[in-house]
């Protein structure tokens, strides 16, 4: 996925170091993203309503909502190797490396809006194998932002992640997230984006990293499927899951 900034201000600007005219946009490097996306004057200028975060320059596909031009930008992030050190200022500095093998990011809805869904009533996500191919699962991520609830009194929330075989899950397979700490308990690192100005969550990404691969097999009919309790909405900005990995033929 491409990520670029665009200077919306009647000035130019500098965005890292890179001077931007007017209505221009510049592409933000893959390797750079998760430094721009805790980098708190990039963070300024889009409160400041001076830029903003678009999927390409086209100017048919810029994003006007702030939050999720964040949710963009931090979904664009190649995957971490390291999370051990931090700035001056306290935020994240993260080392990252693109996937490889030429493996690709699959990204879900947010679970906090169901007019991201395929029916508003049907919160399933699936990730199913082309046929005559079968699917290599390395990764998976879930971010959330820092106002997402799970499981409360007011909003029942939970999260299903199924691997299924002609649509039915797998039970020794299968897990329910129902809080928050499962999330945490069931990965093995994280990293997260502060807060912002102007009302912006913060967000969190928990990284999955398999041991052993997931292999779906469209010979199979098998696919990972998930979805929320009741097909409800969970409390929150924004919640998405990311599943890493490639495809080839069985």
């Amino acid at each position: 996925m491409s990520v670029y900034i665009k200077n919306i201000d009647s000035a130019a600007l500098i965005f890292r170091g890179r001077e931007t005219q007017p209505d221009a946009y510049f592409e933000i490097p893959e390797i750079e993203r998760a430094v721009w996306a805790n980098d708190p004057s990039i963070f300024d200028f889009i409160a400041n309503d001076q830029a903003m975060i678009c999927k390409d320059d086209s100017g048919n596909n810029d994003i006007s909502d702030k939050v999720k031009q964040w949710s963009y930008l931090g979904n664009t992030i190649p995957p971490t190797i390291s999370l051990s050190s931090q700035t001056d200022s306290g935020l994240n500095k993260i080392a990252i490396v693109k996937p490889d093998n030429g493996d690709k990011t699959y990204v879900s809805p947010n679970y906090c809006d169901n007019t991201s869904w395929t029916a508003t009533n049907d919160s399933a996500w699936s990730l199913t194998p082309s046929a005559g191919k079968v699917m290599t699962v390395t990764k998976t991520e879930v971010q959330f932002t820092h106002d997402v609830k799970l499981k409360t009194l007011t909003i029942p929330g939970e999260i299903y992640f199924d691997l299924c075989v002609n649509g039915t899950p797998i039970a020794s397979e299968s897990k329910t997230i129902k809080s928050l700490s499962d999330v945490f308990d069931l990965g093995n690192k994280h990293y997260s984006m502060d807060a912002t100005v102007d009302g912006i969550p913060g967000m969190t990404t928990v990284v999955f990293d398999y041991t052993s691969v997931i292999k779906l097999y469209s010979s199979m009919a098998m696919s990972i499927r998930i979805s929320t309790k009741d097909d409800l909405e969970l409390g929150g900005t924004h919640c998405s899951v990311s599943i890493i990995g490639d495809e080839h033929d069985e």
